[in-house]
């Protein structure tokens, strides 16, 4: 809003605030949102999104260890956070986020390669009775 030229009493109106209110509030997070800021986030994503990490297992590692710890997430949530946070972090430094062995990556292609494998017939194979045709090798035969 400010952005678009809106004053401290059309966005004190907005949110149903005083204008004064309204100022104080939103002069906090107005430096938030400058240019530079917003370049510098995203520079930094990545770790940021690792530091994130760092406070969910430091925060997991306290309600495993201290059953009386005063943790407001599960350690169950907690470990999903950790998952999304790193799988995100791993997107920004342009990863994988998928742990696929190359066994299961050959499997993958091999099987593609079989499914499009053009198949194969002589001219032979066009008449009645004839034993010219060609099989592929992937062919379902009844067995």
């Amino acid at each position: 809003m400010l952005n678009s030229g809106a004053t401290w009493e059309q966005i004190g109106d907005y949110f149903g605030i005083a204008k004064s209110t309204a100022h104080e509030r939103m002069s906090g997070l107005r430096h938030l949102f400058s240019a530079q800021h917003v370049d510098t986030f995203r520079e930094q994503q990545a770790n940021i999104l690792t530091s994130a990490r760092m406070r969910v297992i430091d925060t997991l590692n306290r309600a495993l260890d201290e059953p009386d710890a005063h943790v407001k997430s599960s350690p169950y949530q907690l470990a999903g956070t950790h998952h999304w946070l790193h799988s995100d972090e791993r997107l920004e430094r342009g990863q994988s986020t998928q742990n696929l062995s190359l066994h299961e990556l050959i499997e993958r292609v091999e099987r593609d390669r079989a499914r499009t494998r053009p198949t194969t017939r002589s001219a032979g194979a066009l008449m009645p009775g004839s034993d010219a045709a060609q099989v592929p090798a992937n062919a379902d035969l009844g067995r």
